[in-house]
């Protein structure tokens, strides 16, 4: 089982667009973890002090899925410009409405979700084009 640790909340700077673009937004991948990774106070909705919707990340617990080199280097990568510079933190989104409504309100309410790759291969969404994995 692999584990991805998801951003929930939007990080902004809204006095600088470029450096807006190279902060986390909300369904972000941030990294992934081999199954039982013992994570942070407040990466962990479950141990956050303010709950899970205090909490800024998602927990999303998969069973039987290590991630292929590829896919890692998809979903954990950004943009970049010709110098090599980030312009965008990532290009692979993990969108929470494309989950059927039970695991939806699941990961809502505890923050964490624990479910089959082919229950989520479609909330893995590149955000520009809208391809899914």
């Amino acid at each position: 089982m692999a584990e991805f640790l998801i951003r929930r909340k939007e990080n902004t700077d809204p006095n600088d667009s470029g450096k807006d673009a190279m902060l986390y937004k909300s369904g972000d991948f941030v990294l992934w973890k081999p199954d039982g990774h013992e994570w942070g106070l407040l990466e962990n909705p479950a141990t956050h002090p303010d709950g899970p919707a205090g909490c800024g990340f998602y927990i999303i617990k998969l069973a039987g899925v290590t991630p292929t080199p590829e896919q890692e280097a998809r979903w954990l990568t950004g943009d970049a410009d010709e110098n090599e510079q980030m312009t965008r933190r990532r290009t692979w989104v993990f969108d929470i409405s494309a989950l059927n409504t039970s695991r939806r309100n699941t990961l809502l309410t505890t923050g964490i979700l624990e479910a089959q790759w082919g229950h989520v291969r479609s909330a893995i969404k590149h955000k520009d084009t809208g391809e899914t994995e």
